[in-house]
């Protein structure tokens, strides 16, 4: 199989490991406001988008795995300045919502962000370094 054809294949599971998270929170809060509204299954039912969660860390793996040397290399770099970037907000923050009183932020925000924030990285250092 040529490096082409795996890029293209785990480009598409990566797609649909998206789209099944996006599909199982949608589905886990109908589930939880119009069918198990108390009880120990309103808790299984929250637990739902975990099982995406896996199947896309999975993906994303594949994805990257999937990639050339200079791929895995910009993708690495573009890790660690996201990883960088995002603790010194999250301290910077922290500090200044206990002390300023900035008011908390959900977490669910700082993950897509942070994803964001790497998709948006990863493509200037591949443009810049590797073009």
């Amino acid at each position: 199989m040529t490096l082409k054809t795996r890029k293209r294949r785990a480009t598409l599971v990566f797609l649909g490991a998206i789209l099944l998270y996006v599909a199982s929170v949608f589905l886990a809060a109908w589930l939880q406001r119009a069918v198990f509204t108390a009880g120990a299954a309103h808790g299984l039912v929250a637990a739902l988008p975990v099982i995406a969660v896996v199947v896309l860390v999975w993906a994303t793996l594949r994805l990257f795995m999937a990639g050339d040397e200079l791929e895995r290399r910009a993708a690495g770099i573009a890790a660690v300045a996201t990883l960088v970037l995002f603790s010194t907000i999250t301290l910077c923050w922290g500090i200044l919502e206990a002390m300023a009183g900035l008011p908390a932020i959900n977490p669910l925000w700082w993950g897509a962000t942070a994803l964001a924030t790497w998709s948006l990285i990863f493509s200037l250092v591949f443009r810049w370094r590797y073009q």
